[in-house]
């Protein structure tokens, strides 16, 4: 069954005015990730190696000695080059040449998979990549940023602000959600299909272009793109700062401003923070000062889903 709340929000993130011109600015050189497409393609396809991991720090997961939240460290890299027999025997059963939405529900179990369909080779593909990295690599999105570069047409890349700005969370699992949304909901694809005309990149997936107008959108929720000038949008999971449990972002007068809220020492707190003036004091209990009162009050139920302690 569909989630139709998934795909509701998904529709209407890609029907936005700003999806075409997003498109057009971060492939046009303004984002590193917009040259990951051309670089794939010239990566072999059934194999996942040193190349691999360079390319993939035009998406910012990189390749470090410790690794790191979304990155792939040496070790875990060494890991995946002693298990290259086994990830390239997965690789060559999964075509090349098929687009996810053109899936019936026995290829999606066959070729993908998931929690619902184990045996799927994407989904065995993604285990045995994930088990290699390490803990503190965010091994999740390491690994879905690995295996979208393999199959970009089939497999799509998860980033956590993307899967927040649909769900309202991390939202683990990807593959069935979207599948299913493109699979049931044809004006998603049209959509698609329209934006990938207009940007004229054949290099491109449908996949992609979906990653990336949510991806802008996630990540650059300014006034002139979304109309939400002077309106809070709350990232319930991202960090301002070390203490920050839950933020919220607004544009005014093209200036980008943030508050995080979190509890200290079980009394809630703000730090309001902004590009001009960075950190600024953090004020808590009764000497959080009244318009700032205003805004904890304003966003109680953000405030009552931090963990106490």
């Amino acid at each position: 069954m569909m989630n139709t709340g998934f795909a509701d929000e998904l529709e209407a993130r890609l029907l936005q005015n700003r999806a075409a011109n997003d498109l057009q600015r971060y492939f046009g050189g303004g984002w590193t990730g917009g040259f990951w497409d051309r670089a794939v393609a010239a990566l072999p396809s059934d194999a996942i190696g040193v190349a691999d991991a360079a390319v993939s720090q035009l998406l910012a997961i990189g390749v470090t000695p410790k690794g790191g939240r979304g990155r792939v460290g040496t070790h875990g890299l060494t890991q995946l080059l002693e298990l290259d027999g086994q990830i390239e025997e997965l690789l060559s059963q999964i075509p090349v040449d098929r687009d996810l939405h053109t899936l019936t529900e026995e290829e999606f179990a066959k070729w993908v998979g998931d929690r619902d369909a184990p045996n799927g080779l994407a989904n065995q593909l993604f285990e045995l990549v994930r088990r290699q990295l390490h803990p503190k690599e965010d091994r999740a999105v390491a690994t879905y940023k690995l295996l979208a570069a393999k199959r970009p047409r089939l497999l799509p890349i998860r980033d956590t602000k993307v899967a927040r700005l649909l769900t309202g969370k991390a939202a683990p699992k990807w593959y069935r959600p979207l599948w299913t949304a493109f699979r049931e909901r044809q004006g998603i694809v049209a959509r698609l299909e329209d934006l990938h005309e207009e940007l004229g990149r054949k290099d491109v997936s449908l996949l992609r272009i979906a990653d990336v107008v949510l991806w802008m959108q996630a990540t650059e929720p300014d006034a002139n793109a979304t109309g939400l000038d002077h309106d809070w949008v709350e990232h319930p999971t991202e960090l301002t700062d070390i203490t920050s449990k839950t933020a919220f972002t607004r544009v005014v007068d093209g200036r980008q401003e943030y508050i995080g809220v979190f509890l200290l020492d079980g009394v809630p707190a703000v730090r309001p923070i902004n590009d001009e003036i960075g950190f600024r004091t953090s004020y808590r209990g009764e000497d959080i000062p009244e318009e700032y009162r205003e805004f904890v009050k304003k966003h109680e139920e953000a405030v009552a889903r931090l963990a106490k302690g």
